[in-house]
């Protein structure tokens, strides 16, 4: 340390240096006025760190336009020429009272207030880039009157105000944004302190925070919107907010609005399980166009929590928004959650959606492995999943799509649920409908009046006295009853097959009805083994219900009943689509009880696939083959039945 007690600093045609940045430093101590001057032709290597002391007053004449290291202020500063305070140097204003120079505050420079008792000083409305209040002998709320449209362009921290931390309904010795009607942009703000309290404002005025980066606060610090009876104060949130340890939120009145509002996307406001107070009533507002995601944590107090049209709310709460708000709503207007708005649940563990979602919203999103239970029936626009299974328990789902299913994301129906489809038209939709433990999804295409179909699926453990079935039942039903005749398309995973289906699958696929047990539909089975979930389709069912797979009983009814059902001749039809990639169906009519071969050879005269080595019932019948392993180039597809040969052309284009 260079203590000048007495002089003038002046430097021509010479160069200083810091090679000790941290601490070394120039001090000027001189009860009265000192004067630094550096000419043009001095070069400042490093920080050129200096102290004012308490008694003096320095006159910064010419060469220190920029000040690249750390200046403590006891005293007074002031300068001759406009002065920058460049990245990483830091003005420490350690005095009550007193002057701020006024600056251009670079990117990464610092302005640190620290000895302010009861009184702020002068020239604190300027554009900073970081600006630090710690001042633990604080005597009195003070006011840093930003309310001129101040921007700080990098993080506002709040270390001590000297706060009682006792006190929260009335908060003292406040570090205040604004006197009187305000107006700032922040980019971050930090509340770091077990004696450090943030207010807005102490008037009785409208006030609003444009906050573009994060809110944090840690070690019991207190973020206050108003103390005021009558100012409202907006925080325009647009980053996450952070709790990172127990904290204070609130303002130190119920009667007005105040208000966190969620502007970003994709964001965050994050608390531990406990420790968090809520005091005054703030109110949070998730507006339209943004996303917020609360996570595990819990909003409690008697403010409002709004979530308005177009907004995107997450939860992460074991009990949903039951547990992520508990807000009272009594000061705010009260809690609403918008039937515009999109919810997405994705904590870690088991979920319920809880009784704050609204019965009807326009998007719900399930992201929870765990899966996600519906606490009540819902009807909801678009259903997303991103992980996890839906559970319906004994609920009714309404949805106009639903995207991102796979076999462990789907709709489970197990209870008394059913999954509830609108407009099933000749477009075939799909029910993505399953059991707790396996996905077995229905596909409808309505060939008659466009209709309102809901499914559902159980597991059923009764057997098929004729031989193996799948040990689920589908129950189907269509709005207006009588209006349809559709094609079914039945999947299910191989682990709810029984013993019987496993040993003879082509011959245990039969559609029955398990209202009186009769075979459904006529024409072609279609059927698909070679990859999960198994799939069989039939057309021209008109009547709905509860409905297996099996052989419920040993000849197919409908070709018992309907000689028009049974086949004139054998033929072996041309395979659709073709030329085609990587499957394609081939059909095959069989009008005697007969053994039937049908296997694929490629142009070499090798066989590549077997498809079907059984005995057959008159009908007529239909195999896929799935030449994803093959590569492309001509096929020949044989039959043999009995006496009867036939040859069809493939041809798989890659």
């Amino acid at each position: 340390t260079w203590k000048l007690f007495t002089g003038n600093f002046t430097m021509t045609n010479g160069t200083t240096q810091n090679s000790n940045s941290g601490g070394a430093r120039f001090f000027f101590a001189l009860t009265d006025t000192q004067t630094i001057s550096l000419s043009s032709s001095v070069t400042v290597q490093s920080a050129f760190n200096f102290t004012v002391d308490t008694s003096t007053t320095l006159i910064i004449a010419s060469g220190l336009d920029t000040l690249t290291g750390t200046v403590e202020n006891r005293g007074t500063i002031s300068a001759v020429d406009a002065i920058t305070f460049a990245s990483g140097s830091t003005y420490r204003h350690a005095r009550n009272s007193g002057t701020i120079p006024l600056a251009t505050w670079a990117t990464g420079s610092t302005c640190e207030v620290t000895g302010v008792t009861s009184t702020a000083p002068a020239n604190r409305a300027q554009n900073f880039y970081n600006f630090t209040w710690n001042c633990p002998g604080q005597s009195a709320n003070l006011n840093v009157g930003w309310q001129i449209g101040t921007s700080i362009g990098g993080t506002l921290t709040v270390t001590s105000s000297n706060w009682n931390h006792a006190s929260t309904s009335s908060p003292v010795n406040q570090f205040r944004l604004f006197g009187g009607a305000g107006s700032c942009t922040i980019n971050n703000i930090v509340v770091n302190g077990y004696n450090a309290v943030l207010t807005a404002q102490g008037g009785s005025t409208a006030d609003t925070v444009n906050v573009t980066g994060n809110i944090t606060l840690s070690k019991g610090g207190m973020l206050s919107l108003s103390n005021s009876s009558g100012g409202v104060t907006q925080y325009n949130v647009h980053g996450n907010f952070t709790v990172v340890d127990s904290a204070y939120i609130g303002k130190s009145n119920s009667a007005n609005a105040s208000r966190f509002i969620f502007q970003g996307q994709d964001k965050n406001y994050s608390t531990p399980a406990t420790g968090v107070t809520y005091f005054g009533a703030p109110s949070f507002v998730v507006p339209g166009g943004a996303s917020l995601d609360l996570g595990g944590s819990v909003l409690a107090g008697d403010g409002s929590f709004k979530v308005d049209s177009g907004a995107v709310l997450g939860s992460g709460h074991a009990s949903g928004l039951t547990g992520n708000v508990t807000c009272t709503g009594v000061n705010g207007g009260g809690n609403s959650f918008s039937k515009l708005g999109v919810y997405a649940f994705n904590g870690s563990t088991a979920q319920v959606t809880g009784s704050l979602l609204p019965d009807s919203v326009s998007g719900l999103i399930i992201d929870n492995t765990s899966g996600v239970t519906l606490s009540d029936t819902l009807m909801a626009g678009d259903v997303t999943f991103t992980n996890g299974k839906l559970i319906l328990g004994a609920n009714v789902l309404v949805a106009d799509t639903i995207n991102g299913i796979n076999s462990s994301r789907y709709v489970v129906t197990d209870a008394a649920g059913s999954l509830t489809l609108k407009s099933v038209g000749s477009a075939t939709v799909l029910f993505p409908i399953g059991t707790a433990f396996s996905y077995a999804p229905v596909w409808v295409t309505n060939h008659g009046t466009t209709d309102t179909f809901s499914a559902s699926v159980a597991t059923d453990v009764a057997p098929a006295p004729a031989g193996g079935r799948v040990m689920l039942k589908w129950n189907i039903a269509e709005a207006v009853a009588g209006g349809s005749t559709s094609k079914l398309k039945f999947g299910w995973m191989a682990s709810q097959e029984n013993a019987a289906m496993v040993a003879d699958r082509p011959n245990s696929i039969n559609f029955f009805s398990m209202t009186d047990t009769t075979e459904v539909g006529k024409g072609y089975y279609s059927t698909q083994f070679a990859t999960e979930p198994h799939t069989a389709d039939r057309d021209s069912i008109a009547s709905f219900g509860p409905f297996a797979l099996g052989r419920f009983k040993g000849t197919a009814t409908s070709v018992e009943d309907d000689i028009a059902l049974i086949p004139d001749v054998f033929r072996l039809q041309q395979n659709y689509p073709n030329p085609f990639n990587p499957s394609t169906t081939i059909k095959y009519d069989i009008p005697a009880a007969a053994h039937v071969t049908l296997r694929v050879y490629d142009a070499l005269g090798r066989m590549v696939a077997e498809l079907v080595n059984r005995d057959h019932q008159p009908g007529f019948h239909s195999v896929e083959w799935n030449a994803g392993q093959s590569t492309s180039g001509v096929y020949f597809c044989r039959i043999v039945a009995g006496d009867f040969v036939s040859v069809k052309k493939l041809i798989l284009v890659k």
